[in-house]
Order: structure tokens, then C-alpha cells, then sequence
């Protein structure tokens, strides 16, 4: 017996359409996520069935997706926009937008999109935060280099390394410019360290690469050699049908570095 839920997701309730194989009658539910057991037992009496869950792609679902996933239930993650098409009529509300996704599933036109896997979110969620932190790094260098400009010094990529950093300090600053300019240089300081913390976290054999390259014939054929692998690794990830974690973890069993042994003539 399968169980089809479809669930019109919000960030502090859902509205669940469900109906099961065996009777096909149509029920619904509304959930508050301001209760969490309540939601969790909810889900947990379809166990040791086939359950399929299926609602729109949605940037406060990661704990709910994390519940499905414990519970062993096939998540199918709909592209918003392409839904909305198939809707008959132009008023929209939770449970008209339920049963609206609980029909796609049932007649196989549900548009899924591509979901990460866990190993996939687990790498990918560094990656985020270190560009988070590039970001913050941009707008606080970027504010120096203005202050800096504004009393007839350019320093402009100068700020990267310690000495301009010093050559900023030593400059001669209103009491509340200087005063910024301070704490500009704190914040740069500690976001240096934090993005060099992750770094090292995710250095990898590309990292390695890229250094040794670079030691030998510069910055700009290391760039090229790093972009040729990235191409090869994605040729294969695309080929193959598989997400990079999945790639990885083929190349480690084959005692490689980040390449599966029938294309590794390719990064020759």
C-alpha cells in the first residue's frame, strides 16, 4: 500500500492532503509547527508503508525534510512556478493548493525538481557560510578603501595583506572616523580568520592542485588546471546521473584523488 501526502508548506503550519492506495479517500490535515510532537506523530503512523511526500521547494524546510528522511519517507520537492500552471482557477488558498499538488502526484505530472542529498547538504553548507563571510569581507574592505580614499590615499587591494592594514592604522583620522576605521579593522581581522578556518575544512585535492601549480608556473595556470578538473568531475557527475558527494566517494574507493578510475585518462 502507498501513501501519497502533499503538504502546502509554511513557516509556522502545513496543510496536508492525503489519501492511501487502498481506499483512495481523500483527507487533510492541518499541522502547526509550533508543536513539533504533534507533527512528528502525525507522520510517524504511515511507518512501514511506501510513503511518498511531495510540496514545493521552500527555504524553511530543512527540519521537516530532516524528519522524512529519519522516518525513511521518498521526498519529492515541486518547482513552485510550474504548479501554479496547472491550477484551474486563479484564487489560491492552503488547501485548494494541497489537493491541487495531491492530483499532480497521483496522474505522475508532479514537476520535481533536483533535491541534494544529505552528504551533498552537509558539504554545501560550509560553502555557504564561507561565501556569507566573503561577502561581509567585500563590504568591510570596500568601506576602508573609501575612508582611506576620502583623505587622498588609495590603497585599493593593498588591504589583503597586513602591511596595508598597518599603513591604514598609521593614518591621521577624525575622532569618529578613526574610531570606525578601528573596528573596521577588527571585524576585517576576524573575518580573515574565520574564512581561513573554513578553508581548511574544505581543502581538498583541487586545493593541492592548485598550489603546487601555482608554485611552478603561477596564479593564472593554476587557475586554468583547476577549472580543466572541475570540467572533468562534471562531465562525469552529469553523465553518471550522481550528485559530487556520490563522486567522492567512488574516487575514495578507488584509491584516487577525486577521480573514478575509467576516466582517469581524461585529466591527463
Amino acid at each position: 500500500m502507498t501513501v501519497y501526502l502533499r503538504v502546502d508548506f509554511h513557516a509556522r503550519q502545513q496543510t496536508v492532503s492525503y489519501l492511501t492506495t487502498e481506499d483512495g479517500e481523500i483527507r487533510q490535515r492541518e499541522l502547526d509547527h509550533g508543536q513539533p510532537d504533534e507533527v512528528r506523530s502525525f507522520y510517524q503512523q504511515f511507518a512501514g508503508q511506501q510513503v511518498i511526500v511531495g510540496f514545493e521547494a521552500s527555504g524553511y524546510a530543512a527540519w521537516f525534510e530532516e524528519l522524512l528522511e529519519e522516518l525513511g519517507y521518498e521526498i519529492w520537492i515541486g518547482h513552485a512556478t510550474a504548479i501554479r500552471l496547472y491550477a484551474r482557477r486563479r484564487q489560491k488558498n492552503d488547501r485548494r493548493d494541497a489537493d491541487l499538488i495531491l492530483d499532480l502526484l497521483l496522474r505522475g505530472d508532479f514537476p520535481r525538481i533536483h533535491r541534494y542529498s544529505a552528504a551533498s547538504r552537509e558539504v554545501l553548507q560550509p560553502l555557504r557560510y564561507r561565501q556569507r563571510l566573503v561577502k561581509m569581507r567585500t563590504m568591510v574592505v570596500n568601506s576602508l578603501v573609501f575612508m582611506a580614499s576620502s583623505r587622498g590615499v588609495s590603497l585599493r587591494m593593498q588591504l589583503k595583506s597586513r602591511r596595508g592594514v598597518e599603513r591604514l592604522q598609521q593614518m591621521s583620522l577624525p575622532e569618529p572616523l578613526s574610531q570606525q576605521r578601528d573596528e573596521f579593522c577588527q571585524l576585517l581581522l576576524e573575518l580573515k580568520t574565520k574564512i581561513e578556518t573554513v578553508e581548511q575544512w574544505l581543502e581538498g585535492d583541487l586545493a593541492r592542485v592548485y598550489k603546487r601549480v601555482w608554485i611552478r608556473r603561477g596564479h593564472a595556470k593554476a587557475k586554468v588546471a583547476v577549472g580543466r578538473r572541475l570540467l572533468v568531475r562534471a562531465f562525469i557527475m552529469l553523465r553518471d546521473e550522481i550528485d559530487y558527494a556520490e563522486f567522492h566517494d567512488v574516487a575514495s574507493q578507488l584509491g584516487l584523488p577525486g577521480l573514478p578510475l575509467k576516466l582517469k585518462c581524461l585529466s591527463v
